[in-house]
């Protein structure tokens, strides 16, 4: 899945008033009439950790099926190519950008 606006897949993107467009669009429901790098009136999920929350608090909100997948997508942020992390420890390595890729993963259509 790419981004609408810079056409950067979802693993490459980093923390940018980009992502935070497309999460506050197909995540979190918001109205994204037109991209505004400088003027967008959205949170800025992928920078601020209390805005990030915010998108994982609604993620965890979803049907089973879905927040399930998004919470393998977010170990998967997390863990990268290494070992498996218990959930206690996993909120160390919790960032900003895990928690909108793996939301963003988790809402993707099939």
């Amino acid at each position: 899945m790419r981004c609408s606006h810079c056409k950067t897949e979802i693993d490459e993107h980093e923390a940018s008033r980009c992502l935070d467009a497309w999460v506050a669009k197909a995540v979190m429901g918001e109205a994204v009439l037109k991209f505004d790098e400088y003027l967008s009136p959205y949170s800025r999920y992928s920078t601020d950790i209390a805005a990030a929350w915010e998108v994982h608090r609604a993620a965890c909100g979803w049907l089973f099926s879905k927040r399930r997948k998004y919470l393998y997508a977010l170990e998967e942020e997390i863990r990268g190519e290494g070992p498996l992390v218990a959930w206690p420890d996993a909120l160390i390595f919790l960032d900003e950008v895990a928690i909108c890729r793996a939301a963003l993963k988790a809402g993707e259509r099939q």
